[in-house]
């Protein structure tokens, strides 16, 4: 397998879409959309997503994403490193939905392309709108044609009702924890082999101190791991290992993963949290360097570098952190 080289790897923010429907239902794709186009995409390597930015979704009513005008959207996406970022919009013709998705060079403003696919199933929708995506990202024809391209709904479910509570969940996260559980717990409910939210759900089930129901969750998401696609596939195993005392599995698996994905600030993230564990606080300086390269807005990792510089005693770096 190839491996692309960082300069190669097309960086994408992904937005909220807006409901242009007189349909109050559909409101929930604003967020849907981008966020089933971002799960889709994650299969290629060659292509980096941002998406679920603060600012979006700090609305006050329950899962109404605040728009962003242009200006502030790119200046966001420059902030990240992403050359490229996507908003769009959701419409209803007929028995059919209208997805319309515009395409911006993050660096010029400029328009570079706008994609519009029309039919029944809106996630059918997002599957020809990631594929358009890659080919105007300038990816590789030939990588595209040989890449590993599931329908998201197989990534996802196939139920409709069980991938909108997904949602709410994720837009939930950090703003109600109880809330975000009980979503997750909704969906799995409709959807056992749900894997992404069976993740997400071992993840609730850790932060509240459930750690029997988490293992069970984190055994679900692996008995159905043909639905994840690879990089969060090695994510849920690492985290799996960890959680059930197999610290030099989780390491192995992390590592692979940051070899694998190097654009991805989350494998490096991962990596670093496992050297932590480990005591090994020089190597896990450079993970967190890593991941502070490919998104230099990030705070939290800031904060995490000075506290290992801290560790070391290196406190005229910690200071200039």
């Amino acid at each position: 397998r190839v491996i692309p080289k960082g300069e190669y790897i097309e960086r994408l923010a992904l937005f909220a879409f807006t409901n242009d429907s007189d349909d109050p239902d559909l409101d929930w794709l604003q967020f849907g959309i981008p966020w089933a186009i971002d799960v889709d995409l994650a299969q290629d390597n060659w292509v980096y997503t941002a998406t679920g930015f603060a600012e979006e979704t700090a609305g006050e009513s329950f899962f109404s994403p605040s728009h962003l005008p242009l200006a502030r959207q790119r200046e966001i996406a420059r902030a990240r490193l992403l050359g490229y970022l996507a908003v769009g919009s959701i419409d209803r013709i007929d028995e059919d939905l209208v997805l319309t998705t515009l395409l911006y060079d993050v660096e010029t403003g400029s328009l570079a392309s706008e994609l519009r696919f029309r039919g029944p199933e809106a996630l059918a929708l997002v599957d020809e709108t990631s594929l358009a995506l890659r080919r105007e990202l300038d990816v590789p024809s030939g990588h595209v044609d040989r890449t590993p391209d599931l329908p998201v709904s197989e990534l996802l479910s196939s139920t409709p009702i069980a991938v909108q509570a997904f949602f709410q969940a994720s837009y939930a996260a950090g703003r109600n924890a109880a809330e975000h559980l009980r979503l997750l717990a909704a969906a799995v409910g409709t959807d056992s082999t749900f894997a992404m939210a069976q993740a997400l759900l071992g993840e609730g089930y850790i932060a509240f101190n459930q750690p029997n129901e988490g293992i069970a969750a984190y055994e679900a998401a692996l008995r159905h791991a043909y639905r994840l696609s690879e990089t969060v596939r090695y994510g849920v195993k690492a985290r799996y290992d960890r959680l059930t005392q197999q610290p030099e599995k989780a390491l192995r698996v992390a590592r692979l993963a940051a070899e694998l994905y190097p654009a991805d600030a989350t494998a490096w993230d991962l990596l670093a949290t496992l050297l932590i564990d480990r005591g090994e606080t020089d190597e896990a300086i450079d993970a967190v360097k890593r991941a502070l390269d490919l998104d230099p807005s990030s705070f939290s990792r800031v904060e995490a570098l000075a506290s290992l510089y801290a560790v070391m005693g290196r406190t005229e770096d910690a200071r200039r952190t």
